[in-house]
């Protein structure tokens, strides 16, 4: 599996350093206060296994599948044995036999009741049965078919200190069972052996131990099946099943494994399946419960690997667990199937999980074959306190990959309980193949009730698998937590999609805090790179209040090669209460993936809504769409940026431009939306708020159009900002494109007041050839008490080269206010120029209009018209101020100039509209039609001054020129 996420190796490093029993590992990244969970166990020895028989060097003859296992102290616990003296059998049954014992021997001994094939020895009330250290029972002198089973049960203790063997060379191994039903506290201790397994092609014996009381098992168990035969044309035989049990004590057992593997094979036979564990410790003692089992499949070269045993394991006690659970899926070195890994449930619902875990349900893999699914891995706890977890559920690697399987957290416990100090490192990832890869599975935690965190570490990954050079790359799967309170949390989470061919797209994710403080979230989710890219991911936040979030967000589409490139992904939030407050830095990469002949990506989209909500820091979306780098192909569109909120104090920054092209059309910038909400609204203020959503230039095509920027709320607005919402150039190295059209603003917060000062850039792109410069974007100012300050360009784009192209039309500007309007700053809307195409661009009208109160303009306004060529030149913008019933001042200086021609008519200046209650004049304004070298000037219009009874001055000074004309045309009229 490739794809691990940012930070993984070292942390898995540290987890490899971990002990087995709980020593503590320093290698995680400690919240202050944070506790460090114990370290992993590492797999033990192998001491009680029912495996299935081997076909090793026995080709083409398959494995045995493995018997099962189970341990159940159904009122007791699973604990390691801790020295206890053992029970001395005063009178044993054994006390006058040899130190070989044969089935025979033992029937001279007692008599046995026979049931069908079973010979039951019941001991007499004060006989018990100790096989002294250094004596064997064997039992292979047992008749087949007369007797297969051996049961010893008596109330008085049975120990086993030396060795029973069951094997016979002609059938099956015996079956044996040793029950205790007395009182005595240690009632069935085995220290020695038991070896039931098969003899060669045969199969091995079932072993089954009881208790009433508590139970000693620190010996051996061995029912493995009996190995093929080449020469008996016999495959390898399955192992007995292994059952240890206790009524109301204790499994006391040594350190070790239990093992259901399944056998293995050469050639062309098929491995072994593995068989099912279960590990049942029901007691509530706080003494620790360590597990071990492992329940693989059997390999295999050119037959089919065999598929692995579920393991289920289920303890109530106070103490800590280490567990170390093993189904992992059989593996083909050859052109045989990777098996399928079996399911992993670990249940304990009704305590508290306290310790460590190692959970691996890995699909096989294969060499040339397909990999092997992975298999679902459970981990059910009332709570979680000082845990940690290393989770695999990843599809085997192969021609084609097998999928990943769910790996999933519960809480059982009610509302609020608790998962303090846990570490989780999860991995469902799809594997890797040379045709296909495999799905990513899923990770999820913490479902079932609400849960509290703290200091919480979590690391997972669900990537699909690559698909090679040539192959398919496949889906990742979704990673999901929630909690209802969270302190002190760090979650890395990976749901990028393989690579390949036809690639795969990234899987969801989400995360679910209603409260939390000091999160670190970071999330990759990038679609696969191939011919044909996959999309990035989309991904969701909800809450209710957070403070001191880091989200990091990287969901890019994946770069395509002959076809498209992949779209970014999408992020959406959503608040669980009509007033949520979030505060920290957000960070959302989800740029379109880049295409080499096929069309760019589309950016991905931001949904930032917390209504009625307060955001407190800084937040940036990066969302542009994938560029071409060749062919025709158009580049991606942008992104959309939409934020809703009550209060936004910190800064903003935004870049989802259009994607460039080479042959085909600059990508759109798609529109940024901002609807602040007056409910439980406070006075928003951005230290930083930056927009830059230009269309997309061509090579050779047309540009993209600009972005529409759209504030619309009825709260005051304070804003300085720099906004750059322009169209895309065209045809930037040659051929006939046309600019892209600048993106219009629009803001509006009436009945409140709006106060900005921006730096804002909304031109038209340039074309080329026969191909028009693109149009500036309008600007469109309103609110009950409107002041302007910065610089605005709204220019129409120019015509570059030679062709039949007209320069592009500057945008309109309009300034509306109820109560009043106070101007400042530079406003540009010229036209484009033609100097080497037809007509120049029309300059950009500009109104402020005041409805009751007055206008005040110092700016300075530039409406010219654009340079023609062998059309017209541009006319000029007019310039209209509109306070019926308010005062005009205005100072500074307007430019209305038509634009000039070559051998066209000059363009027009339409004049001045003043329409006032009283006019204070001081500005310059100049107004001229446009000269022409061969072409009549242009004409220019009226000024026109109504005032109403409040009077006026007109210090300033107000020019208006008709254009000089050609050598056989006439001037411009004024």
């Amino acid at each position: 599996m490739k794809r691990s996420f940012a930070g993984v190796i070292a942390f898995a490093v540290a987890l490899a350093l971990g002990g087995c029993s709980g020593g503590e590992d320093g290698g995680d990244t400690v919240v202050s206060g944070a506790r460090i969970p114990p370290g992993l166990p590492t797999l033990a020895t192998v001491r009680w296994q029912s495996d299935g028989g081997s076909a090793l060097g026995q080709a083409p003859f398959s494995g045995g599948a493995a018997g099962s296992v189970n341990v159940s102290a159904n009122n007791g616990g699973i604990h390691r044995y801790g020295g206890q003296a053992l029970p001395a059998v005063s009178k044993n049954l054994l006390a006058t036999a040899g130190p070989t014992i044969t089935y025979a021997n033992l029937v001279t001994l007692l008599t046995p009741s026979i049931g069908g094939t079973t010979a039951t020895f019941t001991l007499p009330v004060d006989t018990g049965f100790h096989l002294g250290a250094g004596s064997t029972l064997n039992l292979s002198d047992a008749a087949a078919g007369v007797v297969d089973s051996v049961v010893i049960e008596g109330i008085q203790p049975i120990r086993i200190d030396g060795s029973i063997v069951t094997a016979r060379s002609g059938a099956s191994a015996v079956d044996i069972g040793l029950t205790h039903t007395g009182g005595t506290e240690l009632g069935l201790v085995v220290t020695g052996s038991i070896n039931a397994s098969g003899a060669a092609t045969r199969d091995g014996g079932g072993v089954s131990l009881f208790s009433l009381s508590s139970l000693v098992l620190t010996g051996t168990i061995d029912s493995r099946g009996g190995a093929a035969s080449a020469a008996m044309m016999s495959n390898g035989r399955p192992g007995g099943d292994i059952q240890v049990n206790t009524q109301f004590g204790d499994i006391l057992l040594s350190a070790g494994s239990f093992s259901a593997r399944g056998g293995a094979a050469e050639g062309t036979g098929s491995g072994g399946a593995g068989g099912s564990v279960s590990l049942t410790s029901a007691s509530n003692s706080p003494v620790d419960f360590h597990g071990q089992a492992v329940s693989s499949g059997g390999a295999s070269v050119s037959g089919n690997a065999g598929s692995s045993g579920s393991i289920s394991v289920a303890w109530a006690g106070a103490g800590s667990a280490f567990l170390y659970l093993d189904s992992t899926g059989g593996a083909s070195t050859g052109t045989g199937a990777g098996n399928n890994a079996g399911s992993i449930v670990v249940n304990g619902s009704f305590t508290t999980f306290k310790g460590s875990a190692v959970l691996l349900a890995n699909g096989g893999s294969s060499a040339t074959g397909t990999g092997g699914d992975a298999g679902s891995i459970s981990v059910i706890g009332h709570s979680f306190e000082l845990a940690r977890f290393q989770a695999r559920s990843n599809g085997g690697s192969g021609n084609a990959g097998g999928d990943g399987d769910e790996i999933v957290f519960i809480i059982s416990g009610p509302q609020g309980s608790k998962v303090l100090d846990v570490v989780i490192d999860a991995v469902a990832e799809g594997g890797d193949g040379t045709a296909s890869g495999g799905d990513g599975g899923g990770v999820t935690g913490f479902s079932g009730s609400a849960a509290s965190g703290r200091f919480v570490n979590i690391q997972a990954s669900t990537a699909g698998g690559d698909g090679a050079a040539a192959g398919t790359g496949s889906v990742a799967d979704n990673i999901f937590f929630e909690f209802g309170t969270l302190f002190g949390a760090t979650i890395v989470a990976n749901t990028s999609g393989g690579n390949g061919t036809t690639a795969g797209d990234a899987g969801s994710w989400a995360l679910w805090v209603a409260n939390g403080t000091n999160i670190s979230h970071t999330v990759t989710a990038n679609g696969g790179n191939g011919a044909d890219a996959g999309n990035g991911g989309a991904g969701s936040l909800t809450f209710i209040s957070i403070r001191g979030l880091t989200q990091t967000v990287t969901a890019n589409g994946g770069t395509g090669t002959t076809v498209d490139g992949g779209n970014g992904g999408f992020v959406g939030f959503s608040s669980m209460t009509i007033s949520p407050l979030l505060e920290g830095n957000l960070s959302y990469t989800m740029a379109g993936g880049a295409a080499t002949t096929g069309a760019g990506g589309n950016g991905g989209a931001l949904f930032f809504n917390i209504s009625g909500g307060r955001f407190v820091g800084s937040l940036s979306h990066f969302g542009d769409g994938g560029s071409v780098t060749a062919g025709m192909g158009n580049g991606g569109n942008s992104g959309t940026s939409d934020f809703t909120f009550s209060t936004f104090e910190g800064s903003l920054v935004v870049q989802t431009s259009g994607g460039n092209s080479v042959g085909g059309t600059g990508g759109l910038a798609q529109s940024k939306n901002f609807n602040p909400l007056p409910s439980f609204a406070g006075v928003s203020r951005f230290t930083r708020f930056e927009v830059t959503a230009r269309g997309g230039n061509s090579d050779t095509g047309n540009g993209g159009t600009g972005a529409f920027f759209n504030w619309s709320s009825p709260l005051d607005l304070e804003l300085a900002a720099t906004i750059d919402i322009s169209g895309g150039q065209g045809s930037v190295v040659s051929g006939n494109g046309m600019g892209g059209m600048g993106g219009s603003l629009f803001m509006n917060s009436a009945p409140s007041r709006l106060n900005v000062n921006l730096a804002l850039t909304n031109r038209g792109g340039n074309g080329r050839g026969n191909g028009n410069g693109g149009m500036g974007g309008g600007v469109n100012l309103s609110g009950g008490d409107v002041r302007v300050r910065g610089t605005y360009d709204s220019a129409g784009g120019n015509v570059l080269g030679t062709g039949t192209g007209g320069g592009g039309n500057a945008g309109m500007l309009q300034v509306s206010a109820q109560f009043g309007i106070n101007v400042g700053g530079a406003f540009n809307a010229l036209g484009g120029s033609a100097v080497g195409g037809v007509a120049g661009g029309q300059g950009g009208n500009g109104i402020l209009q005041c409805g009751s109160g007055p206008i005040t303009s110092s700016a300075v306004f530039n409406r010219s018209g654009g340079a023609g060529n062998t059309g017209a030149g541009g006319p000029a913008g007019q310039m209209q101020f509109d306070c019926a019933q308010g005062a005009l001042a205005v100072s500074g200086t307007i430019s209305a100039l038509g634009g000039d021609s070559s051998s066209g008519t000059g363009g027009g200046a339409p004049g001045l509209i003043l329409n006032c209650a009283s006019v204070n004049w001081t500005a310059a304004y100049t107004g001229r039609g446009g000269h022409s070298a061969t072409g009549g000037g242009g004409g220019t219009g009226p000024v026109t001054i109504t005032i109403g009874s409040g009077g006026g001055t007109l210090a300033g000074s107000i020019q208006i020129n008709g254009g000089n004309s050609g050598t056989a045309s006439v001037g411009g009229g004024s």
